[in-house]
């Protein structure tokens, strides 16, 4: 049957059902296997398939649950080969109870079985069985070990919760409460003025106790303020104390996002008072700030990624030198990266993640931040750590976020939601638009209810100028008048600054130049849920190129290279110091009196890094953009357009990243309602097993 079910496979694979990597690999192990059974091949066939849609391991349980839900999604386009090839794959699947598949797996020569009750000596198989008897998972062996490397440094570092009186890294001391309390007190002086819950400073004094912290929330919520905070809160018990002050590194999964949160906490730190805290102690404000560090680098080039290479510099054996590390963005961060920064860190580093757990995750395999924040929305936190609160912030934890059961959660006590938004109006409608569509409507509700309430935000008196809704067919070719204004409108004052920049001017105000139309680029960005396609990144690409010749805008003289290009690094590139997700801007430049064109990227030590258009390989023009692409952004205008056909792709997550990309306004373009209703329903489901408890 292994036989048979292989070359059913192959013809899978070439409907589209599953990647030939999938099939090969099971080929593979077919032939080292000559044994094998239909059950393992077909395992093997559907964990790979799994983990290239972002699932961590195989969740057998769900997979006998629901075999008819085993790669067909809702949306999915069936001709009648393929109906044809899902049948066989149904047949397979209902024959297989969850018994079934722990029969044949627990004793393959290819899995390594950790749901038995002896002690497992490790094999080195390439699966692993774990999970529990009720939910069993089956792993690719190398994503078993990431979730098992983050557990393992996790623990310990929540661990040392269990022992309030001592803060980790200050070699034991006791915990200077009535300092940790004057400190809060001047970082936070506004929250005494107030009746309600301050998150953000039980954020500071959560993390403060602990080796290991999450704050999350949604967009504009303060996670970049409360993280200066909280710095500022760690140098100062250290200076008041007369101690070294940390050495801090932050960083972010791509260079947008690091130019991103560089932006934010350097413009936070400046405008940040820390003259209250002068108060505590011989504290000066200016030697305070200066403890604080601004420059944001990625995560591949904190840990010193290596080319053409899946490994880093610092690793377990050679330690990241730091104290702490702050990371933004965290939702982007997939498991292997995340096993890899957390093994790099030296055993009394700290580390802060900041995200929205509500955002997507990262297009690798995993969704660990969603993962560590399951409880973050109940808080579940211990009636120890709501003394605490009460006695450094001096302010009462409300009793909901309270937990009943008992030992309370070591994770959730490390882990604050920030709950109110200052970068929407609290209420208004960006902020009533996301919450509709990230909440969802109450089980059961008719569908038509969801469209409704939708459009009455957008037809609200809040929503006029900041939301708008526009019907676009994808059967025609060409944009509508209303879809070509607005992509006119919002390309037209980056290009018109490219058309006045001065390529001859001074290297100085040339930079300068640059920079300002970088940020002007950056104020309206088209947004799509697909990258192929008329309708997707690559098509409306070239489509807006053409509508912004058309409207002399852009003169391209048909070559790829044209003032005024937008460009989106796709691939690290190390020797020219570019990261995926970096934007440039291609401008006419002038040097000896020649006359040329460069691509002006940011940069956090140069200003500005001119390279040569012949340099860059990896780069995608980036009028439009996927919203895997966007995140860590943030535009003034943001305008989703979403495909006339439902698809796996299209979630609430997805909806609400894009929504959550403007700070003043957002346009939804779409063909049909039932896609954006399909869109709000559908959720991202990714199996994964971590788990962390205490020691």
């Amino acid at each position: 049957m292994a036989d048979t079910l292989l070359s059913q496979a192959y013809n899978w694979a070439e409907l589209g059902l599953i990647r030939r990597l999938d099939l090969m690999l099971a080929r593979f192990f077919s032939n080292e296997q000559p044994d094998i059974t239909a059950a393992e091949v077909l395992a093997i066939i559907l964990t790979s398939e799994a983990n290239g849609r972002g699932h961590v391991c195989l969740d057998l349980k769900a997979v006998s649950e629901s075999p008819d839900q085993v790669l067909l999604q809702p949306g999915q386009a069936m001709g009648d080969e393929r109906a044809v090839a899902l049948q066989q794959l149904s047949q397979y699947l209902h024959a297989l109870a969850v018994e079934d598949w722990l029969a044949a797996l627990s004793h393959s020569e290819l899995v390594e079985n950790h749901l038995s009750n002896t002690v497992v000596e490790p094999n080195h198989r390439p699966f692993v069985l774990a999970g529990s008897a009720a939910q069993p998972l089956l792993y690719m062996r190398r994503y078993w070990q990431y979730e098992a490397d983050i557990s393992r440094a996790i623990q310990p570092r929540l661990a040392l919760q269990q022992h309030p009186a001592i803060q980790p890294g200050l070699a034991g001391q006791p915990l200077p409460t009535a300092l940790m309390r004057a400190l809060l007190a001047g970082l936070f002086a506004s929250a005494h003025d107030s009746s309600e819950f301050n998150w953000q400073q039980a954020a500071c004094a959560l993390a403060a106790r602990s080796q290991f912290g999450i704050i999350t929330g949604g967009p504009g919520t303060g996670k970049t303020t409360t993280v200066i905070k909280l710095l500022a809160l760690l140098q100062a018990l250290r200076l008041a104390r007369q101690q070294t002050p940390l050495h801090i590194c932050l960083a972010a999964p791509t260079g947008k996002a690091a130019a991103r949160l560089n932006e934010s906490v350097a413009g936070s730190l400046a405008k940040m008072d820390f003259s209250r805290l002068a108060d505590s102690g011989s504290l000066d404000q200016q030697a305070l700030k200066a403890c604080i560090p601004t420059e944001v680098t990625t995560l591949h080039r904190l840990l010193g990624a290596q080319p053409d290479s899946r490994h880093f510099k610092y690793n377990q054996t050679n330690p990241l030198p730091a104290d702490v590390v702050v990371v933004d963005e965290a939702s982007m961060v997939d498991v292997e990266m995340m096993a890899a920064l957390l093994q790099a860190l030296p055993a009394q580093c700290r580390l802060y993640l900041l995200g929205d757990k509500d955002q997507l995750a990262s297009v690798e395999a995993g969704s660990i931040l969603g993962d560590l924040c399951r409880d973050a929305e109940a808080g579940r936190y211990s009636t120890e750590t709501a003394d605490y609160l009460a006695e450094v912030c001096n302010q009462s934890l409300p009793l909901a976020y309270l937990t009943s059961s008992e030992p309370a959660p070591a994770l959730a006590q490390a882990i604050t939601m920030l709950r109110v938004s200052y970068r929407f109006h609290q209420g208004g409608a960006i902020h009533q638009l996301a919450t509709l569509v990230n909440t969802g409507m109450l089980a059961g509700e008719w569908q038509p209810k969801r469209i409704k309430a939708l459009k009455q935000i957008f037809s609200s008196a809040d929503a006029k100028g900041k939301l708008q809704l526009i019907q676009q067919s994808q059967q025609q070719p060409h944009f509508n008048s209303q879809l070509k204004s607005l992509l006119i409108e919002g390309y037209k004052p980056y290009l018109a600054a490219v058309a006045s920049f001065d390529a001859a001017a001074e290297p100085a105000q040339r930079d300068q130049a640059a920079l300002a139309i970088l940020q002007l680029q950056r104020d309206f960005q088209l947004l799509a849920a697909v990258k192929q396609g008329d309708w997707g990144v690559s098509g409306l690409n070239q489509r807006i190129e053409h509508l912004l010749q058309q409207h002399q805008l852009l003169q391209t003289d048909g070559y790829h290279w044209y003032a005024g290009r937008p460009v989106l690094m796709t691939r690290n590139d190390y020797h020219l110091k570019l990261m995926n997700g970096d934007i440039g801007i291609c401008l006419p430049y002038v040097e000896n009196e020649q006359h040329s064109l460069r691509v002006a990227f940011p940069d956090t030590e140069l200003g500005i890094r001119w390279v040569l258009p012949s340099r860059l390989d990896d780069v995608d023009t980036v009028f439009a953009m996927t919203v895997h692409k966007s995140q860590g952004s943030e535009f003034q205008h943001a305008v989703l357009l979403l495909p006339a056909s439902s698809s796996p792709l299209l979630t609430r997550e997805l909806l609400y990243t894009g929504i959550t990309r403007a700070s003043q306004c957002f346009s939804l373009i779409y063909d049909h309602e039932y896609v954006v209703e399909a869109t709000m329903q559908q959720q991202v489901q990714r199996a994964s097993g971590i788990v962390i408890t205490t020691l």
